[in-house]
């Protein structure tokens, strides 16, 4: 590394450095929680299905909703493991299973994220499209929220992850879809055994990750990297604990941190956002990225409701002014 750059700025020597390698243990911790609120919600729905109707489909939209949010939640855990910060430094197997093959994914997303990581803001960057395509009016961010939450991009990307997997080996890796094929039938024979049918599986599992899944991972990713005024940014979202953690569980929200210094566990994000975000105040003249580093406070849903709010209805208001 250069004098310059970001690691000589904020660390002030290797051994502070590796102080901000810990924490991972952490994760197990959040990666319980989100299980268990998968749990509750499930028993809200069994309890649900005793009730009048009224009150059978309100608790069981309640708890669809918060088992999308757990999977989508499980997937940031994911996103802990593809960096090796899930004690998986040489085994991928406990973090697959806990993971990614009960969410639909396998760890061969690993090659994807980190393209994401060295070629960010290039055409090499496998999801430069997503957030560089920012909706120019409001009718069309509400389209792309209705897009993402149809289930198409999910099982665009699901079939995509497929065909990745062969490619990058060669050949297809019959062991993985072994074990993430033995990880659903589980899943789904627990269904059957708690609901006795096999739609339950497909209603309260695979559709809540397909739509408020995909939903909320999408408008993270634009939150983090996409901009009305510029091509891309690389965006810290700092607001209320609850709000943040809504959209970007394991701390994702500190994600201009996190593509600085992508080994440092989640854990450390906070702390190593206060750092950086001290220096950058103390030093007009730091612009790491190229100048694209942002901050923004409030929030995600404060940013989705101002970019909504600057947005025309329709481009041929935005034309006229």
């Amino acid at each position: 590394m250069t004098e310059s750059s970001p690691a000589k700025i904020i660390f002030t020597d290797r051994d502070d450095f590796r102080s901000f390698q810990t924490g991972e243990e952490k994760s197990f911790a959040v990666i319980a929680l989100l299980y268990s609120l998968i749990v509750l919600a499930l028993a809200a729905v069994w309890i649900a299905m005793q009730l009048p109707l009224a009150f059978e489909v309100s608790i069981c939209g309640a708890a669809f909703c918060v088992i999308g949010w757990s999977q989508y939640s499980l997937g940031n855990g994911m996103h802990e493991a593809v960096h090796n910060n899930l004690r998986n430094k040489r085994s991928d197997m406990l973090a697959s299973f806990l993971t990614a093959y009960p969410i639909g994914l396998t760890l061969d997303y690993r090659d994807f994220h980190l393209r994401h990581h060295r070629h960010l803001g290039t055409e090499d960057d496998p999801e430069f499209a997503v957030y560089t395509r920012f909706p120019r009016t409001k009718t069309a961010m509400i389209r792309r929220f209705i897009w993402n939450l149809s289930g198409i991009p999910a099982a665009i990307q699901f079939l995509g992850q497929r065909e990745r997997a062969t490619g990058a080996r060669g050949k297809r890796d019959y062991s993985e879809l072994l074990k993430f094929a033995l990880v659903q039938l589980l899943i789904a024979a627990g269904f059957w055994h708690a609901f006795d049918s096999i739609w339950s599986y497909v209603v309260f599992w695979v559709l809540p990750i397909m739509t408020v899944g995909k939903l909320l991972s999408t408008t993270r990713l634009l939150c983090e990297h996409g901009s009305p005024d510029r091509d891309w940014v690389v965006r810290t979202i700092v607001g209320r604990r609850w709000q943040t953690w809504l959209m970007g569980a394991f701390d994702f929200n500190y994600h201009a941190e996190h593509h600085l210094f992508p080994s440092i566990p989640y854990a450390q994000l906070q702390k190593l956002h206060s750092r950086n975000r001290a220096h950058a105040e103390r030093d007009q003249s730091y612009r790491p990225f190229g100048g694209r580093f942002e901050i923004f406070d409030g929030g995600y849903l404060a940013l989705l409701a101002h970019w909504f709010r600057i947005l025309p209805w329709t481009a041929r208001h935005r034309e006229g002014g």
